[in-house]
């Protein structure tokens, strides 16, 4: 096969066509193509966590509205300040129901703590060793929120009588006062 000239230039014409539309076109839009993809995948990532964020965000309602009803049944159980006085009453004759003698009350200085306040309350008490077990198992079954932080218990000599003396510490939480609580804000 022979070419002459006219067919050789329309081939160069041709074979330059088809290479400017290589340089000047396909390339840069091909490089362009593999920008938006590279974007469009970013986007996919960055969609698919938020998906997650959002999924977590509704289990962490759910956990935030279960806090709040727990919260709210502890808040039932915290007596108000004015009922400590009334509190106490029921613990000295929840003793006396056990044949336990109240020798001595002294109630400490109060802490706040989150969620209410604590009143420690030092105890004296005499009478029988199984009167106490019976006492601090129904203190602990009281419907309102309460602990022993410290127990101290001592066989009494027989001149003093038998049985057992136990020097306690009893906490009491309560919820202050709506007064008290807008004032110290």
């Amino acid at each position: 096969m022979n070419l002459g000239l006219r067919e050789t230039v329309t081939l160069l014409l041709v074979v330059g066509v088809l290479a400017g539309a290589y340089f000047l076109g396909f390339k840069p839009l091909g490089e362009h193509r593999k920008a938006l993809r590279a974007d469009i995948d970013q986007r996919n990532v960055t969609l698919q966590q938020l998906r997650a964020t959002n999924a977590s965000l509704a289990d962490l309602e759910q956990q935030l509205n279960d806090m709040n009803t727990a919260l709210a049944h502890f808040e039932q159980r915290l007596p108000r300040e004015k009922d400590v006085q009334q509190m106490l009453g029921n613990f000295a004759e929840l003793a006396e129901a056990h044949d336990l003698s109240v020798q001595t009350v002294r109630p400490g200085r109060s802490e706040t703590v989150p969620g209410g306040v604590e009143q420690p309350i030092e105890v004296n008490l005499r009478g029988p060793y199984p009167a106490f077990h019976a006492f601090l198992t129904q203190v602990e079954q009281l419907d309102r929120i309460s602990r022993v932080k410290h127990l101290t218990l001592k066989k009494l000599d027989e001149r003093d009588g038998n049985g057992a003396e136990a020097k306690l510490t009893l906490s009491i939480f309560f919820a202050p006062d709506a007064s008290k609580v807008a004032a110290a804000q």
